[in-house]
């Protein structure tokens, strides 16, 4: 008896696991399938790879409350492009669930803009929740599921999870990779 119930948790466990890694490959195609995505992904992309980039050369600079709230400036931005694309397609409102990651990700935007522009959070914490790889990962995945034909479900979320943290991983080894320049450094390399 224990057995078969054991057997039934690990049955269930690998075609969850299954599951989200076919969703997680839908995602990372849904740019491929549904071109029309390009234009607003691929400049969010090349700003996280390159602000990361930048972040992981020069470890002594720190974020500062201008690039916060720019950050939030460009959720908002693709949030209001969001938000276009569905009333396009006449699924604002039509689309209960897409127009509610619409919403969230407008007010999101709306109410970081106003914690960074105020200084009404601590630096700590404001820097953490608008840098650019949370505010970033947050607006493509808005996109990937706005724009592409995606069931959203419990699948879609952990597989959401996992593009999480096969992008954080691979900026881990980037950061790990790339030369490190200090102020310091700077300093001593100045004409």
């Amino acid at each position: 008896m224990l057995y078969s119930i054991a057997s039934i948790y690990q049955e269930s466990a690998r075609i969850f696991f299954i599951e989200t890694w076919n969703r997680f490959l839908e995602l990372v195609y849904a740019p491929v399938n549904h071109k029309e995505m390009f234009w607003i992904l691929i400049p969010l992309l090349i700003t996280l790879l390159m602000i990361e980039f930048y972040f992981g050369i020069y470890v002594e600079e720190q974020l500062g409350w201008n690039t916060a709230f720019a950050n939030t400036l460009v959720l908002m931005f693709v949030g209001l492009d969001l938000g276009k694309r569905l009333y396009e397609n006449g699924l604002l409102f039509n689309d209960n669930l897409r127009t509610v990651i619409v919403a969230a990700v407008l007010i999101e935007a709306i109410l970081l803009a106003f914690l960074d522009f105020f200084h009404a959070l601590p630096e700590r914490i404001a820097f953490k929740i608008s840098s650019s790889l949370p505010i970033n990962f947050i607006a493509i995945s808005a996109i990937l599921l706005v724009y592409a034909p995606i069931k959203i479900d419990y699948i879609t979320i952990s597989a959401l999870i996992l593009l999480a943290i096969i992008i954080s991983i691979l900026i881990g080894i980037l950061h790990l990779i790339e030369p490190k320049i200090g102020n310091k450094e700077l300093l001593h390399h100045e004409p």
